[in-house]
C-alpha cells in the first residue's frame, strides 16, 4: 500500500520534499502558486541552489504575515493586494489597520515579494 503524504508548513516544504513528501497544504500556496511549483520543480530537478532560494522567500513572507496579525488577518490584506479581494475579518479578527497594510506593503518591496502577490491572479 502506498500514501501520498502532504506537507502543512510553507516554511519548512522543501525539507518535507526531502523526506518524500507529494505534495503540501499551506497557509500561501493558493497566493502564489508559482512560487511553490518553482520550488518543487527545482528540487525534483536536483536544482538545491535554487529551491532553497524560493524556500527562503517562502520564509520570509510568512514571517512578515506573522508580524501583520497571522494567516487570516493579514492574509486577507494580502488576497486583496492580488486583486481578489475577500472582504474584511470576521470578528472576533481584526480587520489590518491602514497604518499595518502601509507597513507590510514596504517589507513586501523590500523583500521582492509585492510584485509576485500582485501579479499572482492576473489572467
Amino acid at each position: 500500500m502506498r500514501f501520498d503524504i502532504l506537507h502543512g508548513s510553507d516554511e519548512t516544504l522543501l525539507f518535507g520534499l526531502t523526506l518524500g513528501i507529494e505534495g503540501g497544504i499551506g497557509t500561501t500556496y493558493n497566493l502564489i502558486p508559482e512560487l511553490y511549483y518553482e520550488m518543487i520543480d527545482a528540487f525534483n530537478n536536483n536544482n538545491v541552489d535554487l529551491a532553497r532560494q524560493l524556500q527562503a522567500k517562502s520564509v520570509r513572507l510568512m514571517n512578515i504575515i506573522s508580524r501583520h496579525g497571522g494567516g487570516i488577518v493579514a492574509g486577507k490584506y494580502l488576497m486583496k493586494i492580488a486583486n481578489m479581494d475577500c472582504g474584511p475579518c470576521r470578528l472576533p479578527l481584526r480587520t489590518i489597520s491602514n497604518d499595518e497594510a502601509k507597513e507590510m506593503i514596504e517589507e513586501l518591496e523590500t523583500n521582492e515579494l509585492f510584485d509576485l502577490i500582485q501579479n499572482s491572479f492576473k489572467v
